[in-house]
């Protein structure tokens, strides 16, 4: 299972507006909300966010789906945003120094999405279709909905995934594209398999599969 990373004890640097921050994302996802830092990364501030919410999965997705959680909405593309993309750019504004989200979490009654940042601002401009894919794949990552899993983490990689990092046809302006990774296998934990064992779950042909992955933690 992924391991969570640890509170860095020291050498932090001073967020302004982390109080804000959170009181606005506990708003818009009816959550309790807890932010830290993380000690992956004492150059620039990387925070570990926790949304704890008192519904099910099942039960935030139909308000996702009508638009009544979450403040998501869709572009133009037909992507979907949310306003934790705002509310950083506004936490940016009042610190001098870059921020990143290193992981996310949504801690539901009954499961736990996980999401593990890829490169720079890919966990806030990419939560909005994460939670759009949970929706669209929720039957096959269900087993036909005959079992919920505990934990979803996203992403997991294959070691020929992980060469497209290399590849320049995944960047644009010299960066990568903002969706490399986090569409293509999720790691699904199930009581009914072995303690700590991961089921590998394939977006793109939906369905449960095997094969050698890495996580990414």
């Amino acid at each position: 299972m992924a391991r969570r990373i640890l509170q860095h004890k020291s050498e932090e640097k001073n967020i302004e507006g982390i109080g804000q921050f959170s009181k606005k994302l506990e708003r818009n996802f009816f959550a309790n909300v807890d932010v830290r830092q993380s000690s992956m990364n004492t150059c620039k501030p990387e925070l570990i966010i926790d949304l704890y919410c008192n519904y099910s999965l099942t039960h935030c997705l139909y308000h996702f789906n009508k638009g009544t959680w979450g403040n998501f909405e869709s572009d133009l593309h037909g992507a979907t945003k949310t306003e934790l993309e705002e509310l950083l750019k506004e936490l940016q504004k009042r610190n001098p120094f870059k921020i990143e989200i290193a992981e996310l979490s949504v801690h539901f009654t009954d499961v736990s999405l996980i999401i593990s940042k890829i490169h720079n601002d890919s966990i806030a401009k990419q939560f909005g279709n994460i939670i759009s894919a949970v929706s669209d794949n929720f039957v096959y990552m269900t087993k036909h909905l005959t079992e919920m899993p505990y934990e979803i983490f996203v992403p997991v990689f294959t070691e020929f995934s992980l060469l497209e990092y290399a590849n320049p046809q995944n960047t644009y302006d010299g960066h990568l594209r903002q969706n490399i990774g986090f569409f293509d296998y999720w790691a699904l934990y199930f009581h009914s398999t072995e303690k700590g064992e991961a089921s590998i779950y394939d977006l793109r042909n939906r369905e449960i599969t095997k094969g050698d992955f890495l996580l990414v933690h």
